[in-house]
């Protein structure tokens, strides 16, 4: 039987975590302390995996069946969908890495100076996606190998 959201805004922590099945290996894992927790289980060569799709209520129900259906198609096609996300965040971190100079300048330009200002994009918040950073890194060490300046947000922008 499926889950439902006044099934999932009901639940409430209990003694041990427990889980709260929706179909598919998704499940809702609600954890002593109240956290309520998107996991999705599979199998990928014979090896049974758990996969994190977030935090109810922040990954509602329907973004979690999407997670799960999104990952479902990657599993069909032969790719193991948490090796691919691992290796998106060994990339970034190896960017970061790679461009100290040019990351340390985007927390800085992040931080304190792209809120005030009229070319301010959604995209460069710390939710941004892997290819948003990677692109906004490169471009910034880029420019600071150029001319030893940092990028303005009208560039970062572009990404």
């Amino acid at each position: 039987m499926a889950l439902t959201d006044t099934e999932i805004r009901r639940s409430k922590p209990a003694e041990r975590p427990y889980k709260l099945s929706d179909g598919g290996g998704l499940h809702l894992l609600i954890t002593q302390a109240g956290g309520k927790l998107w996991r999705w289980r599979y199998r990928f060569d014979g090896a049974e995996k758990l996969m994190a799709l977030g935090r109810y209520p922040e990954v509602a129900l329907a973004d979690a069946r999407e997670r799960r259906d999104a990952a479902r198609k990657k599993l069909a096609n032969g790719i193991n969908p948490m090796a691919e996300r691992m290796a998106e965040k060994t990339a970034v971190k190896a960017a970061i890495r790679h461009h100290w100079p040019a990351a340390r300048i985007l927390l800085i330009h992040t931080q304190v100076e792209i809120l005030d200002d009229p070319m301010y994009d959604e995209r460069m918040l710390p939710g941004s996606s892997m290819d948003t950073l990677l692109c906004v890194i490169e471009r910034m060490a880029a420019n600071s190998q150029r001319s030893g300046q940092s990028v303005s947000s009208q560039e970062c922008s572009q990404c």
